[in-house]
């Protein structure tokens, strides 16, 4: 399964403002051979109290990868994507290889010339780009979520 990360976009052929049918079908049409993925599907609230629908996939327990789906409740279109693990790409590069401390560096070579890095509250360390609509979090271990909008 592609799971290029494009800006504005979406993850491979999976794009902002699907419908949760719509990201189902290219999730079962990817699913690697002979595997099944499991989804799991939660009706929740964001930080804002807006209503929504998460799916959650996980493409392989091995090698780890994870995504979020986040779906208006009111529009039932994708609205952010959450993902991390072996194969997530950004800018032609696999994210889980990066270090911490070159992070802020790739991402303004790359164009987001806003980045902050801020400590989260719980530990981790953030590096957010309002002009790429992208959260990228890091704990000791490394980059542990990537969340993206359109």
């Amino acid at each position: 399964m592609n799971l290029n990360i494009e800006l504005h976009k979406g993850i491979g052929d999976i794009r902002f403002g699907m419908s949760l049918a719509e990201v189902r079908k290219v999730l079962l049409d990817n699913s690697p051979a002979g595997k099944s993925c499991p989804m799991d599907e939660e009706d929740s609230e964001d930080a804002l109290g807006n209503k929504e629908t998460v799916l959650e996939y996980v493409i392989d327990d091995d090698c780890f990868v994870n995504l979020q789906f986040h779906f208006s409740k009111t529009t039932d279109r994708l609205i952010n994507i959450c993902a991390v693990g072996d194969g997530v790409t950004l800018f032609g590069e696999e994210m889980l290889d990066l270090e911490t401390e070159d992070l802020e560096s790739f991402l303004e070579e790359n164009g987001l010339d806003d980045v902050e890095k801020e400590q989260e509250p719980w530990g981790d360390t953030s590096f957010v780009s309002e002009k790429g609509n992208i959260d990228i979090f890091c704990d000791e271990d490394g980059i542990s979520e990537i969340s993206f909008g359109e």
